[in-house]
């Protein structure tokens, strides 16, 4: 990271939504500049999935969080946050269950051909040549991908089951991103290689690693310390906000127009007509509205739209100078799995839509 800036001119402020790890990493670079920022976080503590759990004395981890990377700015931010004695260099055990037996991850030839049965990895491999000869034909989902690298008996064996049971979906519904980004660059091609020829340390394909970093009181000490570096620099954390966006509209934003639409004077065409701007704006507000949850929903976010409310006591509430009127709100974050619904459904593009 570069050294902070000194006397650096006052920006808008930013507000970060979650003090996860993108989160409060972003908030430490914006303080490293004197940037002012404001944490939003639902939660009562910091770290979102990569939190550390305390009870009794006890820590306790949400999932197994590695420190490992390739990209050597990243791990200079992690030494930059913790200092190199908080860390600890361990070696990666990782095993598969199969059938009431343990089979070593990495792949190890022996210990594979052991657990497994000759005439069963004879199987997995068949079914491997096969689906190189006929690869499925939609590799964008989730099991079309990890097929087309494992072959259908692999597949069935050791990737469906745990991943439908870890996001509670189907995996022929899943984008085939959410495999590349967790079997980066691996396929039986190359774990056999591994197991036959391994190499110490394993890092140009992320899930054959054999040792990683990891702090000593657990992922969460990271983002603990990351929280009290951004506080310390003059952030701000709020903890317990969950965020509820309003969508609105300025009744007079016709006066900003020669500053945004320089081209031509469109403001006259909305000075002293107030039921024609009233109109417009309403219209713009919303179309906005449905470009932030087309954004939101693009970065992996749920939204939940709401109108109905009392909009006079929201526009007191939070716009009491009257310049802004409020459309709708608008809650982001990561639903309740078990409480989101699916997608209404939508009327046929025949019924509500006519070529002219």
């Amino acid at each position: 990271m570069p050294p902070r800036k000194k006397d650096v001119a006052p920006n808008p402020e930013v507000v970060v939504i979650g003090a996860g790890p993108a989160g409060l990493t972003a908030a430490y670079a914006l303080t490293r500049r004197n940037e002012p920022v404001t944490v939003l976080e639902a939660d009562t503590v910091v770290g979102g999935i990569s939190r550390t759990v305390e009870r009794d004395g006890w820590r306790f981890d949400i999932g197994g969080h590695r420190f490992f990377t390739k990209v050597p700015v990243v791990e200079q931010l992690w030494h930059e946050i913790l200092p190199d004695e908080e860390f600890l260099l361990r070696p990666r055990m990782s095993r598969i269950y199969y059938k009431g037996k343990f089979i070593d991850y990495p792949l190890r030839a022996l210990n594979a051909l052991q657990k497994l049965g000759l005439f069963e990895s004879i199987a997995c491999i068949l079914s491997y040549v096969w689906a190189r000869i006929r690869p499925p034909k939609d590799q964008t989902n989730y099991e079309g991908w990890l097929v087309a690298r494992f072959g259908w008996r692999l597949y069935r064996h050791f990737f469906k089951s745990y991943t439908e049971k870890v996001w509670g979906m189907p995996a022929s519904q899943m984008p085939a991103d959410w495999a590349a980004q967790r079997v980066k660059n691996l396929s039986l091609r190359t774990a056999v290689l591994n197991a036959l020829l391994p190499k110490r340390n394993q890092k140009d394909v992320t899930s054959l690693i054999e040792e990683f970093q990891y702090p000593m009181l657990g992922p969460g000490m990271m983002w603990e310390r990351a929280r009290d570096l951004v506080v310390d620099a003059g952030g701000t954390i709020e903890m317990q906000a969950p965020v509820t966006a309003i969508i609105g509209h300025a009744v007079d934003f016709y006066d900003e127009l020669p500053r945004l639409f320089p081209a031509a004077d469109m403001r006259a065409n909305f000075a002293g007509k107030p039921e024609f701007a009233a109109t417009t704006a309403f219209r713009n507000a919303s179309l906005q509205g449905a470009y932030l949850m087309l954004a939101a929903r693009a970065l992996g976010l749920d939204c939940g739209g709401m109108s109905g409310f009392d909009n006079a006591k929201v526009d007191a509430e939070f716009f009491p100078e009257g310049r802004v009127k409020s459309n709708f709100l608008c809650n982001l974050g990561y639903g309740d799995a078990s409480k989101l619904t699916p997608r209404g459904p939508r009327l046929p593009f025949d019924e509500v839509c006519r070529f002219i």
